[in-house]
Formats: C-alpha cells, structure tokens, sequence
C-alpha cells in the first residue's frame, strides 16, 4: 500500500483494518451497513465471499434437491392420505365381490336350466319337443300330399278342398291380439 492510502486507514483496537468511516460515502449507505463494514474483519469478508460463491455454485443444486425434498414429502402425505381409506375401500370390494358372487351362482344356475331345456337329452328339453314338432308336421305334409295326388289321380278337383283344408289350419293358430 502507499503511504498515501495508509493514511485513511485507521487500526481499530482489535487489529481490524478498514476504511475510515468519512471514506465509506455514507450518502449510499445506510447506517446499519456503515456499522456492519466497520465491524467486519478481512477472514469474515473471505467467508462471507465463498459463501455467495458457493451459493452461486451450488445453489441450483441445492434448490433441486429443496424441491426434490418438497415433491417426495407431498407425495408422501398423499400415500398416506390414500392408506387411510384403504380399509374402508377393502370392505366395500369385498362386500361387492360377495354380491358378485352371488349373482354369478344364481346366472350358473339359470344358464344351465337354458342349456338342458335348449339340448337333445332323454327327451323332456324343448328342443326335442320341436324336433317331433316338425316330424310330425313333416308326415302331416307328406300325408296331405299323398291325398292330393290320390284326390288327382281319381279326377277330383281338391282346389277348393285344399284352400279350406289351409284356412282350418290358419284357424287353429292362436291370433295375435293388437
């Protein structure tokens, strides 16, 4: 330092070494800062220096990691939150599984009346009833048509026979009510 500079220094008692209070523009200070700088020794200003450093360095980091923190303990209380209801939730998929499974028996059941009934078995299902149904018909028809061809063959004119023999037939049909 030149003599010149060492002049507007002053040594405080206990060996802190900064510029005269008149030297640090107090018009841009205010006087909390003044108080603060002339109280401040050279090793706490290199601490305070690497501190904004790795504050600058790090600090990025150190909020990813902040917010990192922040998500999991979030996420954590949700957990929670969603565990608590767990039991009741449990309680009612049971309750449902139950009713489902009740449902399904009394559907087994059903169906399996709808199979024998739909089935070729000792006879008794409808469908074997339809089966006869429409043998019967079958030899009906061929009946009907044996006698027509006799009824022809004789040179009898069965037209007439025919379309009445037809109507009977309509008439045993139940009618539709509208």
């Amino acid at each position: 330092m030149s003599p010149r500079s060492i002049e507007h220094l002053h040594v405080r008692s206990d060996q802190r070494l900064m510029p005269a209070s008149d030297q640090l523009m107090p018009e841009l200070f205010p006087d909390w800062f003044i108080d603060w700088a002339s109280s401040v020794t050279l090793l706490e200003l290199l601490i305070y220096a690497l501190a904004i450093a790795a504050g600058l360095k790090w600090g990025r980091q150190w909020w990813a990691a902040v917010v990192a923190g922040a998500k999991g303990i979030v996420a954590f209380a949700a957990t929670l939150a969603s565990i608590r209801g767990l039991t009741a939730f449990i309680a009612r998929t049971d309750a449902t599984l139950a009713d489902q499974t009740k449902t399904m028996a009394a559907q087994t059941d059903k169906i399996a009346g709808i199979f024998h009934e739909t089935h070729n078995n000792d006879g008794s299902s409808i469908k074997d009833s339809g089966e006869r149904t429409e043998l019967a018909v079958d030899r009906l028809e061929r009946g009907m048509l044996a006698i027509f061809k006799r009824l022809d063959a004789a040179g009898i004119r069965a037209t007439d026979d025919e379309d009445q023999i037809r109507q009977e037939l309509e008439d045993t049909h139940p009618k539709e009510k509208p």
